[in-house]
């Protein structure tokens, strides 16, 4: 899981476990050039200026946390009407099909997700790209967690020693 505060409030947390590529904009290969005017020097899209500018919409999860610098983006811009909030259940591939059918300009998902999605619908690939959020870092770590228990804290203090020495 990410570790947030929402969560880290009744959840024990693991030392970090690995770090993982993050949440970024899947979009299509033929919008790419509406996005342009929102890249920064490094080619990561400048979240906060693209929602700024109300033209666009993006499609996300419910309940998902996206890391801390997209989460304070959408946070900021909550309610906004070029923010569309779905379940999260089934949601890579049902937003990627709406991304595909021209209902939104991009989704909000890990880049892994594109890939085992686009696979999953027999989409072609190369009509998709991934955006990196300039507001992001861009690695985010990863954590195992426990409920906030007696027994949640002696499973991540096992987990932690395992971590720190995998070779015991």
């Amino acid at each position: 899981l990410l570790k947030t505060p929402e969560r880290a409030a009744m959840l024990e947390f693991s030392t970090p476990i690995l770090e993982t590529l993050t949440n970024g904009f899947v979009t299509l290969r033929s919008r790419l050039e509406q996005f342009k005017p929102f890249l920064d020097k490094r080619g990561q899209l400048r979240f906060d200026d693209w929602l700024e500018n109300g033209q666009y919409r993006i499609s996300t999860a419910a309940g998902r946390s996206f890391g801390a610098g997209i989460d304070a983006v959408l946070k900021k811009h909550e309610g906004q009407k070029s923010i569309a909030v779905h379940p999260s259940s089934g949601l890579a591939s049902r937003l990627l099909k709406l991304v595909h059918q021209n209902e939104y300009d991009a989704v909000l998902a890990y880049p892994h997700e594109l890939q085992s999605v686009v696979r999953q619908l027999e989409l072609n690939p190369h009509d998709f790209v991934f955006i990196p959020i300039a507001e992001h870092v861009s690695l985010q770590p990863i954590y195992v967690a426990c409920s906030k228990s007696t027994f949640g804290k002696q499973m991540i203090t096992e987990i932690n020693r395992v971590l720190a020495d995998p070779t015991e």
